[in-house]
């Protein structure tokens, strides 16, 4: 396995890190995306462990936005929403530019998730999006919301509201669960449970036209997916306070775990115990399932080939 620094963008100032080693007949590719506020890293050197444990499988492209890490800011008036989405789509081309066509998926934890999202709806060379702990508020998928309804769903998901019997109450049962709080591998926060405490019981704002809402965008964010034919994983670990937004979002009105239309899926992957960072037999799980979804949309590539030769 290799490790080479690269640097692509139109002024050639995002900073990244290629990894590559022998891949067979493979002809894909990973992006891996960064939250807001990490380098290229990872949280807990994840994407680090993702991309030389993948390297033997296919080339893996980490790298830092503008204004993170390595990669210096950049002058104008965009957002750091657009220019996220810039650096990918620069980052795409780079691998186009470098590799030839090859196909492309993108993976991401929390903000690198919607970003993967919105890139893939952009651009038909991604095949494929794998989203880790992501929520979804960024990039207009809730656009009717008005601010005060957007910022109270924002706040209660965040407690963990909707989550509070399901996590809470069943980890004084578990001993996993107390192993991991005494040994400082727990992201148990009693902050967290004392604002659930003091929200719970409280009206639901899921109600009337905001209801509407929430089913309207929900079933809009997997059709997008559906419609442009890639292949979709989203990873929810029960110890975030994602999996509660994912409950009580998008995932309120999914009847199933795993939905597919033509050539294209979406399913959802959730870990009852992990929180995929802190621990090091969660990520090793992630690894796994990681490896897993990589290796079928690889092999999916393969058979598409083949079919049309």
């Amino acid at each position: 396995m290799e490790e080479t620094i690269v640097r692509f963008g139109k002024h050639g100032d995002v900073v990244g890190i290629l990894s590559e080693g022998p891949r067979g007949k493979s002809n894909t590719l990973l992006i891996l995306l960064n939250t807001a506020s990490e380098h290229c890293t990872g949280v807990g050197r994840l994407y680090v462990k993702i991309a030389r444990s993948l390297s033997d499988v296919l080339p893996v492209l980490r790298f830092d936005y503008s204004g993170n890490g390595d990669s210096p800011p950049r002058h104008g008036a965009k957002s750091f929403l657009d220019s996220a989405l810039e650096n990918t789509q620069e980052a795409l081309d780079f691998c186009e530019k470098y590799f030839g066509g090859m196909k492309v998926l993108l993976a991401g934890v929390c903000f690198g998730g919607d970003t993967a999202y919105a890139a893939a709806l952009k651009d038909e060379r991604v095949i494929g999006i794998a989203m880790m702990n992501s929520y979804f508020f960024n990039y207009g998928i809730f656009p009717d919301l008005d601010n005060e309804t957007y910022k109270t769903f924002k706040q209660r998901t965040y407690d963990g509201t909707h989550n509070l019997l399901g996590v809470y109450l069943k980890k004084i049962f578990s001993k996993e669960d107390w192993k991991r709080l005494i040994s400082r591998q727990s992201a148990f926060s009693f902050g967290r449970l004392l604002r659930t405490i003091t929200h719970y019981g409280r009206k639901k704002i899921f109600e009337g036209e905001t209801v509407n809402i929430i089913e309207k965008y929900s079933n809009y964010f997997w059709k997008n997916l559906l419609d442009a034919g890639r292949h979709s994983i989203l990873f929810y670990a029960e110890n975030d306070d994602s999996y509660s937004f994912y409950k009580a979002s998008i995932g309120k009105y999914r009847k199933s775990q795993s939905i597919k239309e033509g050539n294209s899926r979406t399913e959802v992957v959730q870990d009852e115990h992990s929180n995929w960072f802190l621990s090091q037999n969660s990520q090793e799980k992630l690894l796994k399932k990681i490896r897993t979804w990589v290796q079928e949309r690889i092999n999916s590539e393969i058979i598409n080939e083949a079919e049309h030769d």
